[in-house]
């Protein structure tokens, strides 16, 4: 699975689920699995796939360089894509 791509949709599933029970699931495994990684993993994936900043953006928040912002980001997409996949 990307999950790249489940991140990058979530927005425009979530605002389209009025009434379709799948869409609803999904969105409530998505914010499961959100909520069961770190703070700060969550925060990064936020900012980079829902408000649309850069990794270089990200990492000024930060305050750190956008090469270590990678490799976290890189954690965070793992650690997401386990709690995801109830691993």
């Amino acid at each position: 699975m990307d999950v790249k791509q489940v991140l990058n949709l979530y927005p425009y599933i979530k605002s389209r689920s009025n009434d379709n029970l799948d869409v609803i699931n999904h969105i409530v495994d998505i914010d499961a699995a959100l909520n069961a990684i770190s703070k700060r993993h969550r925060f990064i994936l936020k900012k980079i796939h829902f408000e649309g900043y850069t990794q270089t953006e990200v990492a000024e928040m930060l305050g750190i360089t956008k090469s270590t912002l990678n490799g976290v980001y890189s954690t965070a997409l793992e650690s997401f894509r386990k709690a995801y996949e109830g691993e």
